[in-house]
């Protein structure tokens, strides 16, 4: 047992071997409050500055902040390498790393379910929050508006298309997804399948072939209570895993139905495409780069070189005055003929940065930009991403060569540039020094926890796309680029591995896996650990790579 005492004097709490809490009054020595949570022996206890709150460590692996007078609780959990993490509380609202449904489950009695199906409802980081001493207003609203951003993308809202809570429940009640049969004929697979539900009416639905979305992020729209649909799929060359799911009208997901179909033949000679987009010279002058516009045509040349490798290569790069908000929205144009078997790349270089509106949008910053006019001149990056959606190709590749740099504290900033100057290096980097229009240049207050951008709260894009996302790198760092190498240190790490430079080449290629572990490896070293790359979004299943001569 463990014992602490309140600040004032006048209260005791007690951990016991049982997992639960008891608040005492010292004066009269009743028993105040008993505190149910922990699912394991309690090791330590202690007490906020201000009694408010108490703070527990159990052997159930969770740490627990309580609410002294009401007794509701907020738990925080991690793996052993910190890679995950999860927090949720005693209403049952929660938030986790990006892909910290993997830490638990939802239970209710007997029931129990992915935390996934329940997202939409439960996953609540601004309620969490609310709930927690030292709130930061600024920091609950932008994830209260994160929120609402994922209702209205979900079509949850009232008649003027503004995102309407109370269309969502929370009962734990889940709508039925069942395959009823599935022949497979060569190359293709055509499944059976209904979706129904007891108490409300089929909202959409999608089929995922290897953790990639057929009908895009959100699916199909679908009326009724049930449905008894069919399809016929492509498979790509070995095991295909093939799942169906559907979510009802208050925002629950099914259990997805789950099959593997085999195709034991020889795929045809797949085709790579290509498409960059590089920046280096802005209408605004003071914005300009270097090699932005030079990386995604060296990115573009390297791919052309492996031609002999694909059936047919297909390119498009778009470079300083032809990134555009329309050739952006038109270039997935590109995609229309391309089929499951072949590979997508996708790169952008430049600039990135947050807006001062509520949801703090982010935008990849165009030829034509204008700082002050973000919204009408810029890309918001929901555009960007929608080339990768809803496209053939299975094997999809985003490389993202920019920074968020614009909430990076000014000292902080200042320090990241002047260790890069002592190293020779520039930085991509909308700062004091040349984002601000001149004479309009005004202080303005960060939003540093716009740089944690590893929260399940940012799944509504690219977590449903199936695509591997790599970006150049972490929240709050920078991204450097030299005249020594003529490029961005991510891009020529990039280039460097797929030429297979330094790493490990099996069967004549180079796997994403290797090309993710040899650039995050080389550019923290080549930068003096200035910049490091990330994985923002991942697909196991899908397995590719690039051929090396």
């Amino acid at each position: 047992m463990c014992l602490v005492c309140s600040p004032e004097g006048k209260y005791i709490i007690s951990g016991s071997f049982d997992g639960d809490m008891k608040l005492w009054d010292i004066a009269s020595g009743r028993e105040i409050r008993t505190l149910h949570g922990h699912r394991g022996q309690i090791r330590s206890v202690s007490f906020s500055s201000d009694g408010k709150y108490a703070v527990s460590g159990a052997d159930d692996g969770t740490l627990r902040i309580w609410n002294v007078s009401t007794g509701q609780w907020t738990a925080y959990m991690q793996n052993s390498d910190n890679s995950k993490w999860l927090i949720f509380n005693s209403d049952g609202y929660w938030d986790s790393s990006a892909a910290g449904g993997d830490l638990v489950a939802m239970v209710s009695g007997i029931d129990c379910w992915n935390i996934d199906q329940f997202a939409v409802v439960n996953n609540r980081p601004d309620l969490i929050l609310s709930g927690l001493p030292g709130k930061d207003n600024a920091f609950i609203a932008h994830y209260k508006n994160q929120y609402l951003k994922r209702l209205k993308k979900l079509g949850f809202t009232d008649s003027k298309n503004n995102p309407d809570e109370k269309l969502v429940s929370r009962d734990y009640h889940v709508p039925v997804s069942v395959i009823t049969s599935a022949v497979t004929d060569k190359k293709f697979t055509e499944i059976k399948y209904t979706l129904s539900d007891s108490l409300y009416n089929l909202k959409r639905y999608n089929i995922f072939v290897n953790d990639v979305p057929l009908f895009g992020t959100y699916g199909k729209e679908i009326s009724g209570t049930s449905a008894a649909l069919s399809d016929k799929i492509e498979l790509t060359a070995g095991i295909n895993k093939i799942e169906v799911y559907c979510m009802n009208e208050k925002g629950t997901e099914s259990y997805r139905a789950f099959i593997t179909a085999e195709y034991k033949g020889k795929s045809p000679k797949p085709d790579l495409y290509y498409i960059g987009f590089g920046v280096s010279k802005y209408k605004n002058s003071n914005l300009n780069l270097g090699f932005a516009d030079k990386d995604a045509k060296d990115l573009a040349d390297l791919y052309v070189s492996m031609k002999g490798s694909y059936g047919n290569v297909y390119i498009r790069t778009f470079l300083n005055e032809e990134v555009t908000i329309e050739n952006i929205r038109n270039a997935r144009d590109l995609l229309k003929n391309a089929k499951p078997d072949d590979t997508f790349v996708l790169f952008i270089a430049g600039h990135g940065i947050h807006d001062k509106d509520r949801e703090a949008t982010y935008y990849y910053v165009t030829h034509e930009t204008d700082i002050d006019n973000l919204s009408k001149t810029a890309a918001n990056f929901g555009l960007v991403e929608d080339i990768l959606q809803g496209i053939g190709p299975r094997n999809k590749l985003f490389l993202m060569d920019t920074c968020e740099s614009g909430e990076v504290d000014d000292a902080v900033s200042d320090g990241y540039l002047a260790m890069a100057d002592s190293r020779g290096i520039k930085s991509r980097v909308i700062d004091k020094r040349g984002f601000a229009v001149k004479g309009k240049q005004k202080k303005e207050s960060k939003r540093s926890y716009l740089l944690d951008n590893d929260r399940y709260i940012y799944n509504d894009l690219v977590r449903r796309s199936g695509a591997v996302v790599f970006s150049s790198s972490k929240g709050g760092e920078f991204s450097y680029e030299s005249d020594k190498i003529q490029n961005d240190y991510f891009t020529k790490a990039v280039i460097d591995a797929l030429r297979g430079n330094g790493v490990e080449v099996e069967n004549g290629s180079v796997s994403v896996d290797e090309l993710r572990k040899s650039v995050i490896s080389k550019v923290a070293k080549d930068t003096d650990n200035l910049q490091h790359p990330t994985v923002d979004r991942d697909n196991l299943f899908q397995k590719f790579g690039f051929p090396v001569d």
